[in-house]
This record gives structure tokens, C-alpha cells and sequence, in this order.
């Protein structure tokens, strides 16, 4: 499950089987409440934003074929190594037991996005060519 306070606008989820993009994050009383597009295996563009259930929330594991997917190539020098062309060879993400960028562990789609953030780098993850994680 994901904790809603490591959630930044952006940020790639699972609501239930569906893929969802965090779009609003806002504080009330009984905690913090996302909003999102939802998008289904037969739908790839939504228009409504809709209340996601904080504690139904699941973390999409980053892997390879995902990295690949999405413009990462393999460090030619570094097995189990991926760096993306804007960013070059110093940010390059080593997948090991975890996938790991500037010694922080990012074993889920959305705290890479974070630590790509975090480091002020543009690089975006598209998850609408994955239906079926």
C-alpha cells in the first residue's frame, strides 16, 4: 500500500486494477486525500478527477522493461545499469536487489518520479503503454 504523504502531484499509482495519476494532494481532518485520473485498460484519457481511497493505493513496481519503456538504455559499462539520455551518465539507475539512483532506493514507479523531482530533472514516465502490471 502507499502512503499517501510520498505522493506528489504526477505521481503514477494503482487504484485497485487501474492505473491513476495523482493530480491533487489536500489535508483534512482524517488525513491526506488524493485526487486522480483514472484510466482503465480500454480507456486511455479520462476528463473527471476523482477522489482515490488513500489506503487502497498500490505502488507500481519499477523494473526493466519499464525503465526501457520509457527511454532508459542499458549502461553499455555497468551490468544491471540504466541511465536516460536527457540525464546522462551520472544519474544512472542500478537495479540489484533494488533499484537504486544516488543511493536512494526506488523500487516503485512513484519514488522515482519523486527523486527525479527532487534532483530538478524533466524526465517523465508514461505508464499508459502498461495495462496489465
Amino acid at each position: 500500500m502507499v502512503n499517501s504523504k510520498e505522493l506528489m502531484i504526477g505521481d503514477w499509482v494503482k487504484s485497485k486494477k487501474d492505473l491513476a495519476k495523482v493530480t491533487a494532494l489536500y489535508k483534512e481532518n482524517d488525513g491526506i486525500h488524493v485526487e486522480g485520473n483514472v484510466f482503465t485498460e480500454n480507456e486511455t484519457s479520462v476528463d473527471d478527477e476523482v477522489s482515490l481511497i488513500p489506503n487502497g493505493l498500490e505502488p507500481i513496481p519499477l523494473t526493466a522493461v519499464l525503465l526501457e519503456k520509457n527511454g532508459w538504455l542499458k549502461d553499455e559499462c555497468e551490468p544491471n545499469a540504466y541511465v536516460h539520455p536527457k540525464l546522462g551518465t551520472g544519474n544512472k539507475i542500478v537495479i540489484k536487489d533494488v533499484p537504486v539512483i544516488h543511493d536512494f532506493e526506488v523500487p516503485y514507479v512513484h519514488l522515482l518520479q519523486n527523486v527525479l523531482t527532487l534532483l530538478d530533472e524533466n524526465i517523465t514516465i508514461d505508464m499508459l503503454i502498461f495495462h496489465n502490471l
